[in-house]
């Protein structure tokens, strides 16, 4: 049974945060019609003033004594390692393909559609903005555009052979951990795998991650004997990471690493789901040492975690992302069925699930999810794997159950006991960085059709 694509009503009730990420799309459109020609000094202009605070901090701190003391591990969130295709299409093997603009068969977007633009609209939203975000509106948006502009428009409505290539590249089969045949996708290594995700001139200051904390580390006097980033494949389960690609034991290797050639232990700084890497790490430590051990080795080589974001509880957004599916910035490329594809061929998704509803502070939220069934009149509270269901995603249902919850290191181990992954991080020092007064998506309204 068929599901509409959500509608958030009371929105001003239930949500009181703005999702944080701003669109890479929304972002570029803007800066295109500003400066639709090759005006390249002027990109560089904005990208040395983004970071002229970072430099400015890190000089009055260098000049206050405070240098460098702890090494630093940087764990990155989702969507935020890049990765490269070690194995498929022959002009893109060992090239980066997440992010890629130019991969996505945009690499006319920003001088043709930029020019076409500034000169024929005086309201450049209206065409870049609403109508661009469904294919329903690709004649639309074609008949205020023409010539060689019009193909660039087909292109980002989906209608690209590279974007297609792109799709089938980076999504995986069904199980949510395999490469389609004849392919294999793979995270780039060290900083430059989180610093920005598409690093081309124009769109690099778009596309940064982890690149102004880096710089403002290297500033101040870290270098790379002191600051190492671990990225790691995002598409997969957490135990995939280890059994796949060993991530977990190289992760032992680095912080041990770190700590040797500065005879200090390491902080590790984590983002968003980078802070369940981190905690699935801990629990994977003490599942192959014994408890005693790696507690032992964690107070050894762990001097402080540090969480930016972290998804304790997991975030109600993902169980939209399953439902109507998630274009992960890129809103104005990749559309309903497309990113539907991409969320649910991500096996790692189901760590970020919400979990224990009953620990949110909200308490005014009776449900994440409502669904109004054909022919009643009211929402009612729906479990996320009823709705699951409901919309021809049992596979999906499938994979979270046997990847997370019946996974000992992640979900009970016992019915009397409490999920592992709920398990406070056993670390001596643990802060928690938050943002407030931001909208965030809490729950949303389904409505059956058929």
């Amino acid at each position: 049974m068929p599901l509409t694509t959500p509608v958030v009503v009371e929105e001003v009730v239930f949500t009181r945060e703005k999702m944080t990420t701003q669109l890479m799309s929304e972002v570029y459109k803007e800066e295109i019609m500003k400066h639709p020609e090759e005006d390249f000094d002027y990109y560089e202009q904005r990208e040395n003033e983004h970071y002229t605070n970072h430099h400015r901090l890190a000089k009055e701190l260098k000049e206050e004594g405070i240098v460098p003391t702890l090494p630093i591990l940087l764990v990155p969130g989702f969507a935020s390692s890049s990765l490269k295709v070690e194995q498929g299409y022959k002009r893109w093997e060992n090239k980066r393909i997440w992010i890629s603009l130019h991969k996505l068969g945009l690499r006319k977007f920003k001088h043709t559609v930029g020019k076409a633009l500034h000169r024929q609209s005086s309201q450049p939203q209206d065409i870049l903005g609403s109508e661009i975000r469904d294919e329903a509106h690709h004649e639309s948006l074609a008949t205020k555009l023409d010539g060689s502009v019009r193909q660039v428009a087909a292109d980002v409505t989906g209608t690209s052979k590279m974007k297609r290539k792109w799709i089938e590249h980076m999504c995986l089969q069904e199980d949510g951990i395999s490469d389609p045949p004849g392919v294999k996708v793979r995270p780039y290594t060290g900083l430059e795998a989180i610093s920005y995700l598409d690093p081309k001139r124009i769109t690099k200051r778009l596309s940064h991650v982890f690149a102004p904390l880096i710089t403002f580390l290297t500033e101040l006097g870290y270098d790379e004997q002191n600051l190492q980033a671990a990225p790691y494949d995002w598409r997969i389960p957490l135990h995939h990471l280890e059994t796949r690609d060993g991530y977990f034991t190289q992760l032992v290797k680095m912080i041990e690493t770190l700590h040797h050639y500065n005879g200090r232990p390491v902080l590790i700084i984590a983002h968003s789901m980078g802070n369940r890497v981190v905690q699935y790490f801990f629990n994977w430590l003490k599942w192959t040492r014994g408890e005693t051990d790696a507690t032992a080795w964690i107070k050894c080589y762990v001097h402080t975690f540090f969480a930016v974001g972290p998804p304790w509880l997991g975030a109600p957004k993902i169980g939209r992302a399953l439902i109507s599916g998630e274009a992960m910035g890129l809103d104005h490329f990749l559309f309903g069925k497309e990113r539907l594809r991409l969320a649910r061929s991500c096996g790692s998704i189901g760590c970020l699930l919400p979990i224990e509803r009953s620990k949110f502070v909200m308490n005014e939220i009776e449900s994440f999810y409502y669904l109004k069934k054909k022919g009643e009149d009211q929402f009612q509270p729906c479990p996320l794997k009823d709705l699951l269901q409901s919309c021809d995603a049992q596979r999906t249902v499938e994979c979270v159950d046997k990847n997370f919850m019946n996974n000992p290191l992640y979900g009970s181990r016992s019915e009397d006991q409490p999920m592992s992954i709920l398990e406070a991080p056993p670390v001596e020092r643990l802060f928690a960085l938050y943002g407030v007064g931001l909208d965030t998506e809490l729950s949303y309204y389904y409505e059956q059709k058929k």
